[in-house]
């Protein structure tokens, strides 16, 4: 569905830049675009997002661990109230690769 395709990049950046809770993003889509969209519906468009990005990461994750030279840092990030841990990996050159993954705890295996 067309509305569909092109409402799931708004509602992905309204959470994730915004940080918008999913009842103000249907607010927003209701006001500012005419757009009527259920809880349900929101749910599921982010749903899809993540399934998405997560298979991109996970290509982006093989690029980089065939690269001959990984770059890795860990620096503190508090997200939602929690501290926690970004983990930045990225690769030199001109295909490089830069990837980041959130963890609560920097104890344990690095999240990779």
């Amino acid at each position: 569905d067309v509305l569909e395709c092109e409402s799931r990049p708004l509602v992905a950046y309204l959470q994730t830049v915004l940080r918008l809770p999913i009842r103000r993003i249907q607010e927003n889509l209701m006001t500012v675009h005419g757009l009527k969209l259920s809880i349900g519906e929101i749910t599921r468009l982010l749903h899809q997002v993540r399934a998405q990005l997560d298979a991109d990461g996970e290509a982006l994750k093989a690029q980089a661990r065939a690269s001959p030279v990984l770059y890795a840092d860990e620096t503190g990030w508090r997200e939602n109230g929690q501290n926690g841990y970004i983990w930045a990996f990225s690769t030199p050159g001109d295909d490089a690769v830069r990837y980041d993954e959130y963890d609560r705890s920097r104890g344990g295996a690095v999240p990779w």
